[in-house]
């Protein structure tokens, strides 16, 4: 099977359906945040909270598919 775990700084990152970082899991076990492109200085990091292929598809199916497994409604600038 998985595995799961408690991450206590990545898991401290927001979501967006256009993520400035991403999560990347290494050898050793332990997960990093990257950036994902070029960030400004205090700018929130972002990850996204949707598969790669959700995240791809139009704001109604990203919308409903965070609202229906995490809850919230999307505000991010792509759905906006």
């Amino acid at each position: 099977g998985g595995s799961t775990g408690l991450y206590r700084w990545c898991c401290r990152a927001n979501h967006s359906c256009r993520p400035n970082s991403a999560f990347a899991q290494m050898e050793s076990g332990k997960n990093r945040l990257i950036a994902v492109r070029r960030l400004r200085k205090g700018e929130e990091l972002t990850v996204s909270y949707l598969s790669d292929v959700v995240v791809l598809s139009p704001g109604q199916k990203r919308r409903e598919q965070l609202f229906n497994t995490w809850d919230f409604q999307c505000k991010c600038e792509r759905c906006d």
